[in-house]
């Protein structure tokens, strides 16, 4: 056991997570083991074993979870195809597919802004259909900016403590929930909406990054720090 860390359990914690029987998902015991590593700050120790031991325990019964799901709804006929290359590069090749959802799940702009460029939007609006969604972590001005710019409608995304989360597109107008506000709106047209921008779809993130920020520079447009000041001013009651 001491190869996966097991070696600081007493016995009894040590049955319960080598039972080979079918846990339901998030099993009581498991839950209740795992406050008892972060009550005693186990998690912080720094045998790297602790934290890959329990993360294994979840997934462990994470993926019987999913295993049982797939069975029940019959997803069995679900085909999944991977693609291991530069998003950018299969857009412009495989443009023909016309794509009923697609979630956006990539690095922060400021670390890979290649693929939330207008240019990318642009190229992705013509890869999906008319009733398609697009859905992302992200809201940030100078992407919304960018999907406006590309053609899309796009509006928030909540979760269920009516938090904005994200942001949702699509080419009809129709499957926007919750548009955005004109708050909102009005900072897309601040240096802060100021898209990112890669023409050929070719530019590596450094370049893409500074490129954007002599625009920023450069631009005449109104800061977003004073669009809001003023915005909380004309609009303060």
């Amino acid at each position: 056991m001491d190869e996966f860390g097991y070696d600081f359990l007493s016995e009894e914690s040590k049955k319960i997570l080598t039972d080979k029987e079918d846990h339901v998902f998030f099993d009581v015991n498991v839950l209740n083991f795992y406050k008892i590593l972060l009550k005693n700050e186990v998690l912080l120790h720094q045998n790297k074993n602790k934290m890959p031991f329990v993360h294994n325990i979840y997934y462990k019964n994470i993926s019987k979870r999913f295993k049982k799901d797939i069975h029940e709804h019959n997803f069995n006929n679900i085909q999944v195809k991977f693609y291991n290359s530069d998003i950018r590069d299969y857009i412009t090749r495989y443009n023909h597919d016309n794509y009923d959802i697609v979630f956006l799940d990539g690095f922060t702009p400021a670390k890979c802004p290649c693929i939330w460029s207008i240019d990318f939007f642009s190229e992705l609006y013509n890869t999906i259909s008319t009733d398609s969604l697009l859905l992302t972590y992200n809201t940030s001005a100078p992407v919304r900016s960018a999907m406006l710019q590309a053609g899309f409608f796009i509006g928030d995304t909540y979760n269920n403590i009516n938090n904005i989360v994200g942001t949702t597109a699509s080419k009809n107008s129709s499957m926007i929930k919750h548009s955005i506000s004109d708050k909102h709106k009005g900072l897309l047209n601040t240096k802060a909406g100021i898209p990112y921008r890669d023409v050929n779809l070719s530019l590596d993130n450094d370049t893409i990054l500074l490129n954007r920020q002599i625009e920023v520079d450069k631009s005449d447009l109104i800061s977003s720090s004073k669009y809001l000041k003023e915005w909380e001013k004309t609009n303060e009651k």
